[in-house]
C-alpha cells in the first residue's frame, strides 16, 4: 500500500502542469536594483520555477 501511495504521488507529480500568474509589484524605485530584489526573493520560494519582475509595467510573473 506505501508503495502504491509513494507512486502515485510521484506519477501525479510528473503530470502537474505548470502555473503562471502575475503580480502588481507597487513601489519599485530602481528598475535595477528593486526588479532584481523581487524576483531573487520570489525565485527562492518553495514550488516557484521561475519570476521576471517588469519594472515599467510593475508586474511580476511567477511560474509555479
Amino acid at each position: 500500500m506505501k508503495y502504491l501511495l509513494l507512486s502515485f504521488s510521484l506519477f501525479s507529480f510528473l503530470l502537474a502542469k505548470e502555473n503562471t500568474t502575475y503580480l502588481k509589484v507597487n513601489g519599485m524605485q530602481c528598475s535595477y536594483s528593486c526588479a532584481d530584489k523581487v524576483s531573487n526573493i520570489v525565485q527562492n520560494l518553495d514550488g516557484v520555477k521561475d519570476c521576471s519582475v517588469d519594472f515599467s509595467g510593475g508586474v511580476a510573473t511567477v511560474v509555479f
